[in-house]
């Protein structure tokens, strides 16, 4: 992983969150690293980010789009699990997700926009994401022997 991310150690977080709710069923984790582009495309990105590019400027110069993903399968999915017509909240900071999901016809009654760990490290990153429409309230960065852990979770979860 690398250390401006916040993703992965997020993900058993949002697993967490999602078991907890009253009327939970088990969450769907899209597994699309680097918005889609893949592992290896995603390690090349981590380099240009090395030279100063943001995650977006990275993918872009690599040749892709901001986002390569197809949340089409994730909406099905929902649908199967839950039913057409029931409403789930979304842990999630990118409205995007919800747009898609709901353009597959899936109903977001909200959505819960979490980070995990925000440091020194990371704070270029979910800067640059906030820029691009990212949504996480006002967060302070914590030093670099503590991490400001919001309860927080940046993934594709879905809290059903």
């Amino acid at each position: 992983m690398h250390r401006s991310s916040a993703c992965i150690p997020a993900v058993p977080r949002a697993r967490s969150s999602v078991r907890s709710a009253a009327s939970a069923v088990p969450s769907c984790d899209v597994l699309s690293e680097g918005r889609g582009i893949g592992l290896f495309a995603k390690a090349a990105a981590y380099l240009l980010q090395d030279k100063g590019l943001d995650t977006f400027e990275a993918n872009r110069k690599l040749g892709f789009p901001d986002d390569c993903r197809n949340f089409a399968e994730a909406a099905f999915i929902i649908h199967h699990l839950r039913g057409a017509g029931r409403t789930i909240r979304l842990i999630s900071n990118n409205p995007d997700k919800r747009r898609a999901l709901e353009a597959g016809g899936v109903k977001v009654a909200g959505m819960v926009p979490l980070i995990m760990g925000l440091s020194p490290h990371n704070q270029r990153y979910i800067q640059t994401k906030r820029a691009y429409g990212h949504l996480f309230g006002e967060l302070e960065v914590a030093g670099d022997d503590e991490v400001q852990d919001h309860g927080a979770v940046r993934s594709t979860a879905v809290g059903l």
